[in-house]
């Protein structure tokens, strides 16, 4: 901005000058024109008509004027009746020239130097040149005035996101301007509010969600506890058979070690007495089918129903007949069914 309003200063400065050159020329033509009229006038008045000597008393008087620095009498004839030269001032000064007609023929010729100008020029640049510059100087101050306020307003906003960023959200600043600054401080402090209140029903959130995992944390413990504690043995089961749990108890039924079983199929170890046909041992656990069928009825779990006690005579390790009381269960989660029996 400063240094458009030079650039605009200095153009202003040259115009003027432009001008006032201008205008001082056009009065001194009118100048020039004027003399010229007046030594025309003053020859014709001459009685008889004036000859080579009285052309130049005129043509004297006329050069008492300082600013006159050339004056020509011709007569009709063409012939030149009086004539004198003045050198200008300076070799800068511009002569201005002007003719007047005489009444009996002839003309008078008129130069006026711009010599008298000269003081009107540095005058007027002078002060064009005072008045930029105190417009500089005015819009320098300004300048600093308003850049000083810009960033010290500028320095709040900075220290409040600094603080922010350590503290958190919350922080409000005190702006009572009107201007696009203000603006921005009012809707930093609505930012900061919304971010207080938002961390604030987050670190709540966050709370409550370490509370429930802790208590699901804790109900999975006494769960586990509860399964391997548990008399009964407990085996769970995916949808394909894979064997998912085996407590404790299942393994002194059994006689197979938890690391040799999971993850394997119940098929792959699970065996019923010779001669016995029919369904396999898995198929008599947990049924051939489990879970809701077409329309919507639970299809039978193990040879019972779902949560329904039934017998069943399985092969342990060692390949002894081993007695059962079988009750299954079952549960859907979002990775699949699981069918869990109790032995």
């Amino acid at each position: 901005i400063a240094l458009i309003e030079a650039a605009l200063l200095a153009l202003l400065v040259v115009v003027a000058l432009a001008w006032l050159e201008h205008a001082g020329i056009r009065e001194l033509e009118r100048r020039a024109e004027a003399v010229a009229r007046l030594v025309a006038a003053a020859t014709a008045a001459a009685e008889p008509p004036a000859g080579v000597a009285g052309a130049s008393g005129i043509v004297d008087a006329a050069l008492a004027d300082p600013a006159v620095v050339h004056v020509r009498i011709i007569d009709g004839h063409g012939r030149l009746l009086a004539e004198h030269d003045r050198t200008p001032a300076s070799a800068a000064d511009r002569v201005v020239a002007a003719e007047a007609a005489l009444l009996r023929g002839g003309r008078v010729e008129v130069g006026i130097s711009s010599e008298s100008l000269s003081p009107v020029r540095a005058g007027a640049r002078a002060s064009l040149i005072g008045i930029a510059a105190f417009g500089m100087l005015l819009l320098a101050a300004l300048t600093l005035l308003a850049g000083t306020s810009l960033n010290r307003r500028l320095g709040r906003l900075r220290a409040a996101t600094d603080r922010i960023a350590r503290e958190g959200p919350g922080l409000q600043i005190a702006d009572g301007g009107r201007d696009e600054l203000a603006a921005l401080a009012s809707a930093f402090n609505a930012m900061s509010r919304e971010l207080s209140d938002s961390y604030a029903e987050l670190r709540e959130a966050l709370s409550d969600s370490r509370r429930l995992m802790a208590r699901i944390a804790e109900s999975e413990q006494q769960k586990r506890e509860l399964v391997e504690t548990a008399l009964d043995g407990i085996i769970t089961v995916d949808e394909e058979g894979r064997l998912l749990d085996y407590n404790p108890s299942a393994e002194r039924l059994f006689g197979y070690a938890r690391a040799d079983v999971v993850g394997r199929p119940l098929a792959a170890w699970l065996r019923l007495p010779q001669g016995a046909d029919g369904a396999s041992a898995a198929e008599r656990l947990f049924g051939a089918e489990t879970g809701p069928g077409d329309d919507g009825e639970d299809r039978h779990g193990g040879e019972g129903g779902l949560g329904q006690r039934h017998e069943l005579t399985v092969l342990d390790r060692n390949g002894r007949a081993l007695p059962l009381e079988v009750t299954v269960t079952r549960s859907r989660t979002n990775q699949g069914l699981y069918r869990t029996a109790f032995m």
